[in-house]
Order: C-alpha cells, then structure tokens, then sequence
C-alpha cells in the first residue's frame, strides 16, 4: 500500500507479510492515521489481523486479533469515535450472519447483539458509546442498546446517511434507490421531532455527504459539481470524484490528485 503527502509528494509504503491480503483500510478522522484490517485464509477459516498506520511516524502497530469460521469471511466496514476511543468492526460471511465486534481503548474486544443477522450499512456516535445500524432483510434501523427500531414520522424505507460531531444523525427516505429528503434528529428524539431536509431533487444516498460541522453536500458525477445544500452553492472540480472530506473535494484529473477548497 503507498501512502503520499499531498503537500510535498513524498511517498511511503506500508509492506504486509506474503499470503496476507487487505481486507479493509479507512483513514481515522481526526489524525493521519489508517486503520487496516489483514486477511489471512486457511482451511480452518479466515483470521484479521487489525492495525493502524501513523503516516507522520511511519510507524505500523497491531490492534487486536479477529477469527472467522467461514474462509471467505471480509471486514466490510470500520467505524471509530476519537472522543470515546471505541472502534466498532462490521465482519460478513458471505450471506451468513453479520458479526459486530466493539473494540475499546484497553483493546478489550466483545461481539455485539445487534436485532439484524444483516447488517447494512452503520455509523457510530461521536459523544457517546452508541452503534446506529441497517437491518438488510426487513428495512429498518436500531440503536444499539435498545430492541426498538428507530422510528421517524412520515418515513417509510429508513437508510443511514451519516452524523455530525453533535451526535444528529441523518437518515434518509429511499424510494426507488433515491433519497430526496434526508431527516435530522438525535437517537433520544421522538418521531415527530426529526428536521425534514428537502434537497430539491432525488440522489443517490452514496452522493450525500455530511460534514461533522453539519453542512450537507451533494455529489453530481455526471456534471463534476458539488453542492451544498442550504446555501445552494456549487463547487466545480475536475476529473474523477475520489471523496468529500473536511475543507476540500478530492478528485483525480489525468493521473494527478486535484483538490478544490470548500468554504
């Protein structure tokens, strides 16, 4: 795996051992740091291998240890919090029953009961020590900690959009795989108290965006424009979208990394 310093271009590599896949990687949010999760397969299953890697220090460390029965198992998703210090890994097994292991500080590690043997797709809170997840076979969303499905009045087919650093979550009404309204509330408010965003035309959820400042973005592909959405303005970049992330778009234009400032 590289690993570049979009200021000055200095390359580094991060070597794994012979046999040793990369299951997963996810930047952590308020450092420059990666978490990693390395596969290995045998016959009697798969075993990850989790780590991190700081890029100032160049310095790779492992985490903790994860066994799976099945061969073709994958860690599908990493979420973290950097005020709790709980990493929270999303392992599947191909069809079978989703696994969510809870990781803390001491790198004390326990699988969670979750009400879906499915799990979509998931955040974590930023204050507080809570899971919010997708329930793939029926459509519905939990909280960890609690057995009752997350309810929002006027909204039908609930899909996870993301949260800000306030701990409001944002959940969106997908019809015909599009979202056009997106509501905003917090894990203790009822139904009726969540916020209706319209965002004044229907999107995919993987073009939405929200900052941990609460902005919200949208992600045209087609026409190379992002924007945001209370305001209404547009920033215009060049090639191919990479990601949103806080201050700037990233895109890649004939072969080079391009960023453009979101103020």
């Amino acid at each position: 795996m590289k690993v570049v310093d979009t200021k000055n271009g200095n390359e580094k590599n991060i070597e794994f051992r012979d046999g040793v896949k990369v299951s997963f990687y996810k930047w952590q949010n308020d450092r420059d740091r990666i978490l990693i999760a390395e596969k290995e397969s045998s016959d009697d299953g798969s075993k990850f291998e989790l780590s991190y890697y700081e890029a100032g220090k160049d310095i790779k460390e492992n985490i903790k240890s994860l066994d799976s029965t099945y061969e073709k198992a994958k860690i599908d998703d990493i979420e973290e919090s950097p005020y709790t210090n709980v990493i929270y890994v999303k392992m599947e097994s191909s069809g079978e029953r989703t696994n969510i292991y809870r990781i803390d500080i001491m790198n004390e590690i326990q699988k969670v009961t979750t009400r879906s043997y499915m799990v979509g797709n998931m955040g974590i809170l930023s204050l507080d020590d809570k899971l919010i997840y997708e329930d793939k076979v029926y459509g519905k969303i939990y909280v960890t900690g609690d057995d009752r499905s997350l309810m929002i009045n006027g909204v039908e087919n609930p899909v996870w959009v993301g949260v800000d650093e306030n701990d409001k979550i944002y959940i969106g009404d997908e019809k015909d795989n599009k979202i056009s309204n997106i509501y905003c509330g917090t894990i203790n408010d009822s139904g009726s108290n969540y916020q209706n965003i319209n965002l004044g035309q229907s999107v995919n959820k993987d073009d939405v965006f929200v900052m941990p400042s609460g902005k919200i973005y949208i992600n045209d592909n087609l026409k190379g424009i992002v924007t945001e959405i209370t305001s209404g303005k547009q920033y215009v970049y060049k090639g191919n979208f990479v990601q949103i992330y806080e201050g700037g778009i990233a895109s890649i234009n004939d072969g080079k990394l391009q960023k453009v400032t979101l103020n």
